[in-house]
């Protein structure tokens, strides 16, 4: 996926990168053949571990817990390691 991602990466793009689920049971992990568009389009990648941000867990809970409540929020458990999420149109 990260290939196709990148061919249509804008300039001065961002990936968020988080997990590798898709990967952690693979023999030989996929390789990256596009990475000169990574370059070509000034493209910044940036990977986080969620236990850096432990320490936010109280303010979400307390932030969300109102829309879990009303189901404004739910998971389903449905596209888990598979979502992209738009950041910013622009």
């Amino acid at each position: 996926m990260l290939n196709t991602v990148l061919l249509n990466m804008r300039v001065n793009g961002c990936i968020v990168a988080c997990g590798m689920i898709s990967q952690y049971n693979l023999e030989k992990p996929d390789g990256v053949y596009n990475l000169s568009s990574l370059i070509a389009n000034r493209v910044h990648i940036q990977g986080f571990i969620v236990s850096n941000y432990y320490h936010f867990y109280p303010k979400f809970i307390e932030s969300t817990l109102e829309y879990i409540s009303k189901k404004e929020i739910s998971f389903t458990g449905h596209n888990v390691g598979k979502q992209v999420v738009v950041g910013a149109m622009e």
